[in-house]
């Protein structure tokens, strides 16, 4: 759609202190310039699932959390899963965690994520998406056509909130996503009738480096091997110093650097900061994700 990543947002960092109502947010984002014209890009918008949450508010004439829980959860007897709302009775809640760039895990910061709605509310487990998934692809949560525009490739091979991939020789659809302490990815094999559904409960380590590699290899026997990371080297810290900056990966999407010491620190808005060891003056790696960055 072209319209206004939230994440962006200043406001977006009060979610800890102050929350703020979803209109609150979609107020300011529609007075944001448009990031590109609509149609002409794909970039992943966790707006859009903030829009969508009221669309199917004012086209139910209902709460959201009702929504999800009359049409979705309860036909589909998903029995843990719900909307994240202050005062909602999770007894069996995973207590989320984040590691800091000098390797010590404590408790993610606690935010208020009612604003969120779709975009990152809703609570789930692993047997409910299994069901859920099972669902969409049965095609018993949706309207033929609906289904249909789903999973028709759109922009860099993007569905309607599905990622349609090849894994080697097979079909994938799959989607990953995180909030602070939290981290989760499922991915469907439709030909094998296979869901896989991995939740975590920290939301930067261990990263899965190649979920469609791993889950090939667990699921079908196939070649995988853990990357190690490449004997790091000396870098002098002018040189280090050099490479600090915002960098743009795309009309949306930053990346902050800083020299930390003998390393890089590198932060996707909205995401924790993670360490880049250098393995030569212009190749840097993380072990924690599987990534490279070559600097110039």
């Amino acid at each position: 759609s072209g319209i206004m990543e939230m994440s962006r947002l200043s406001e977006i960092d009060s979610l800890a202190e102050r929350p703020r109502p979803i209109d609150d947010y979609l107020a300011r984002i529609k007075q944001a310039p448009l990031d590109f014209e609509p149609g002409t890009k794909a970039s992943y918008s966790n707006t859009g699932y903030m829009i969508l949450t009221r669309i199917a508010e004012k086209v139910s004439g209902r709460p959201f959390a009702e929504f999800l829980r009359s049409r979705v959860f309860e036909p589909l007897e998903m029995r843990d899963s719900g909307l994240l709302l202050p005062g909602v009775d999770t007894p069996r809640m995973a207590v989320g965690y984040t590691m800091a760039a000098d390797g010590s895990v404590g408790p993610a910061e606690a935010l208020d994520v009612t604003a969120l709605g779709g975009a990152g509310a809703v609570y789930s487990s692993i047997d409910d998406l299994a069901k859920w998934t099972g669902a969409i692809a049965g095609r018993r949560l949706l309207a033929s056509e609906s289904w249909e525009r789903m999973f028709r490739p759109y922009a860099d091979g993007y569905g309607y909130g599905w990622k349609l991939e090849r894994a080697g020789t097979r079909d994938a659809w799959t989607h990953g996503g995180s909030v602070p302490g939290f981290a989760t990815h499922i991915t469907w094999f439709p030909a094998e009738q296979l869901c896989v559904v991995v939740l975590k409960n920290i939301d930067n380590l261990p990263r899965v480096f190649d979920p469609l590699a791993m889950m090939r290899a667990l699921s079908f026997g196939e070649p995988w091997q853990f990357p190690a990371i490449t004997s790091r080297v000396a870098v002098d810290a002018p040189r280090l110093q050099s490479l600090a900056g915002t960098y743009a990966l795309s009309a949306t999407m930053t990346l902050e650097v800083k020299a930390d010491k003998d390393q890089l620190l590198v932060q996707m808005a909205g995401q924790p900061a993670l360490a880049f060891v250098p393995v030569s003056a212009s190749r840097f790696q993380s072990d924690r994700i599987g990534a490279t960055i070559e600097a110039p």
